[in-house]
């Protein structure tokens, strides 16, 4: 159905373009004088028009047609029209002779209009606008503008304007349907994906059990069948999780939690957790990049980004083959490092290279080749990749590999800071620093368990503070042993201890942080200023410095004084 009226909008579209051509063609005839005589058919039979008079021919063609027209002079001032254009404008024709037809234009259109004008006099012009009705309502138009010859004052414009309205109308009830499309299939691959998690987890936990043979010993086939059996079931497992984590992104519902990432360790991590893959193909696997580069983002999805690309060279690169991660500071962006991921697999011809981060799409080669997967990574990727405000691309040539590139933003505390120190143009009277040393007890001693309670006071002082005025800095690395957090507030220390006070109460209430951690809050001024004249971008610029500067110092002193 979606086809057949994209299919119908585009017939009706290159009729009325059709139509529109013949008829400029025919005007431009009159004038020229290759017309000697002109047919008009009507309910009595046809006429025939002789052209001694040029201007009778061309108004009775004019006021034939279904579209709006008018003659415009070389300045554009409407000479004639039509009652077809008058009734698009809702004034009678004698209210629109001699008036301006840029006036007859909405606003954001008038501007580009004359242009528009210039050109019809060397070549014809075809562009869309809005006329402005009676009852200031718009019209949508497309308009065609071409030279023609007039009797008395030389060179004037034909303008032919086609109401557009039933095209934008069906164009916007297709953008809708596709929507709801989109919507229900969605809603659809969420709720089926939810649901064979349960059975897929059972399949996933019993097949183990067999492995490990706690029900008995195994043969070597039994235990061949079932290492098939685990196998395909986490490449399910992996494809529902794609399925989940696309319609999460969908929905909106996907949060990142951006805080300071050492970007050699993230790549550390993700090398280690593929190593066993790329040793069971015989590919290298390798590294090289700063090994200090720190860059602003969600570790958890700089993680998930990292294995996507990958364990996708992976898939693709043949057996003895070479894959390496490299990461950098981007050129000519130093505020950006640059991650790609090499390989010298099948690569990707460049008709596929545009659509390779489209969901759902996979080359054919890659299905016939019996590669899994639906065709989401990529596509997961682009869209956590742009919530980081970065960019991501692919190299590639058919048998010589592909590389994939993605920039994030680099870790700079100087431009974290730099919007809590002004209002509305002035300097804050007074900056202070809200920090909260958080110990895990006893009792919190995984790792997992912790990371989820820093998660959750994370969240905590983001709700605690003003968004417009305070700012929750990023904590360089997550540590068992313990972890400072940070608020650098834009208010002056009667303030800051008010938000201090705010952050306790929040604590107490907070069950899960106080049964799993201990916390000290306190409150400092890091820079007190009476100095309210317009700071410019260099004086921003050299503060934010001068407090990034008390902050880390700040910082350091409460971590190590336990």
């Amino acid at each position: 159905m979606k086809s057949q009226c994209g299919r119908n909008l585009r017939a009706e579209l290159e009729h009325t373009q059709a139509r529109l051509a013949e008829l400029e063609a025919t005007m431009n005839a009159i004038y020229r004088g290759e017309v000697d005589a002109l047919a008009v058919g009507g309910p009595q039979g046809s006429r025939i028009f002789t052209l001694q008079n040029p201007e009778e021919p061309y108004r009775i063609l004019a006021e034939r047609m279904s579209e709006g027209v008018a003659t415009l002079s070389a300045e554009g001032t409407i000479l004639f029209c039509n009652q077809r254009l008058a009734k698009m404008t809702g004034l009678p024709p004698e209210r629109m002779l001699g008036a301006p037809f840029v006036s007859k234009l909405c606003e954001e259109d008038r501007a580009g209009f004359p242009g528009l004008v210039q050109l019809a006099l060397q070549h014809n012009v075809r562009s869309e606008g809005h006329l402005l009705q009676e009852n200031e309502s718009v019209l949508p138009v497309q308009l065609s503008l071409s030279r023609i010859l007039l009797q008395e004052s030389g060179e004037g414009i034909c303008l032919v304007a086609t109401d557009l309205s039933e095209r934008v109308r069906a164009e916007e009830e297709l953008r809708l349907s596709r929507e709801r499309q989109l919507r229900l299939k969605d809603e659809l691959l969420s709720h089926v994906s939810h649901e064979l998690r349960t059975p897929l987890a059972c399949i996933h936990q019993f097949t183990t059990i067999l492995l490990d043979g706690i029900s008995g010993e195994l043969t070597a086939d039994q235990s061949g069948v079932l290492e098939i059996i685990l196998k395909s079931a986490n490449q399910l497992r992996t494809m529902i999780d794609d399925l989940l984590e696309t319609a999460r992104i969908e929905a909106g519902k996907v949060k990142v939690a951006r805080s300071c990432v050492v970007l050699q360790d993230a790549v550390r991590e993700a090398i280690q957790m593929l190593r066993g893959t790329a040793a069971e193909k015989g590919i290298d696997l390798e590294r090289e990049g700063h090994s200090e580069l720190l860059v602003y983002a969600d570790p958890r999805r700089v993680l998930q980004i990292l294995l996507n690309l990958i364990g996708n060279a992976l898939k693709f690169t043949p057996a003895g083959g070479h894959v390496e991660v490299k990461y950098g500071v981007a050129p000519g962006e130093p505020g950006y490092a640059l991650v790609t991921v090499e390989d010298d697999g099948c690569g990707i011809s460049e008709p596929v290279q545009a659509r390779v981060f489209e969901r759902l799409y996979q080359e054919g080669g890659s299905i016939d080749q019996g590669h899994e997967g639906l065709g989401l990574g990529l596509a997961i990727c682009k869209e956590l990749v742009s919530s980081h405000k970065g960019k991501i691309w692919v190299e590639s040539q058919p048998g010589k590999g592909s590389t994939f590139s993605f920039t994030l933003p680099v870790y700079s505390l100087e431009r974290i800071l730099s919007p809590v120190l002004t209002e509305n143009g002035t300097l804050r009277r007074a900056v202070s620093l809200i920090l909260v040393r958080a110990v895990p007890k006893p009792t919190t001693a995984a790792i997992e368990q912790w990371s989820r309670t820093r998660r959750k006071l994370n969240e905590l002082l983001c709700r605690c503070s003003l968004p417009d005025k305070d700012v929750v800095l990023p904590s360089v690395r997550a540590q068992p042993a313990g972890e400072t957090f940070a608020i650098l507030a834009g208010t002056d220390a009667s303030g800051a201890e008010l938000l201090a006070q705010r952050i306790r109460q929040q604590m107490k209430r907070c069950q899960e942080l106080s049964e799993n951690c201990v916390a000290q809050v306190s409150s400092q001024v890091v820079r007190a200023t009476q100095e309210l004249e317009t700071p410019t971008k260099e004086d921003v610029e050299a503060i934010a410095r001068e407090v990034a500067c008390a902050v880390s110092q700040a910082m350091n002193m409460r971590s190590g004084s336990r």
